[in-house]
């Protein structure tokens, strides 16, 4: 067996932070200039190393939330004052939409209950 890279070395290290971290294998590859390939033929010694199985790093970790370094990266567009009360008056209207059919149901549900 060859000379291990130290791209591929660096990522073994790494992995398992990345992976609990939400990275998938093809991001994780990226991050290291390294092919999907590469970083699935070092799955087994990371999955020993670490006490896990291999099927268990190939399962995507959901984060809660976007990292704070990927909503930077989109740009912002500027809105004048008219364009955002417009949008603000739109979400009111939706939300007091919404506000009266859960008191509809609400009623409904008081009459099914007897509770009326």
């Amino acid at each position: 067996m060859g000379k291990t890279n130290e791209r591929t070395l660096r990522m073994r290290n790494e992995f398992m932070e990345l992976h609990y971290s939400g990275l998938s294998i093809p991001e994780i590859a990226e991050k290291f200039g390294l092919s999907t390939t590469s970083v699935y033929g070092s799955l087994n010694l990371i999955a020993e190393a670490n006490g896990v199985t291999r099927e268990s790093l190939l399962q995507r970790i959901h984060k809660e939330h976007a990292p704070f370094e990927r909503a930077q990266s989109i740009p912002l567009k500027a809105m004048d004052s008219e364009t955002f009360n417009l949008h603000c008056d739109l979400a009111i209207a939706e939300i007091d939409k919404l506000i009266g059919e859960m008191k509809e149901i609400i009623a409904e549900d008081k009459k099914l209950l007897g509770e009326a």
